[in-house]
């Protein structure tokens, strides 16, 4: 969340506020932060790219064209977050 409460105030949780940053920048044309953005993910990308143990190149380019295709097109809400967008790309991914 961007937001989190504490045991008095509400704090901004800066790793979210600067993530849906970066995004937005992305969503404009800033290559930089897609590519940052894309790093982040990268490894998750990797880990569902295996097909019967073996690392099938196709479908991790099917999955990275797949992750900057929900990045364009994805609208943030404020209580979102990266582990919310990262649950939306793989019920994504799952329907297509």
């Amino acid at each position: 969340m961007l937001f989190q409460k504490t045991e008095k105030k509400w704090e901004i949780d800066m790793d979210d506020m600067t993530f849906k940053n970066k995004f937005l920048r992305a969503q404009k044309g800033d290559e930089k932060a897609l590519k940052e953005i894309y790093l982040e993910f990268e490894q998750l990308l990797y880990k569902n790219s295996y097909i019967n143990g073996r690392f099938n190149e196709d479908c991790f380019q099917d999955l990275s064209e797949r992750f900057i295709k929900c990045v364009d097109s994805f609208e943030f809400q404020d209580d979102i977050d990266k582990h919310d967008f990262l649950e939306i790309l793989v019920k994504h991914h799952k329907k297509t």
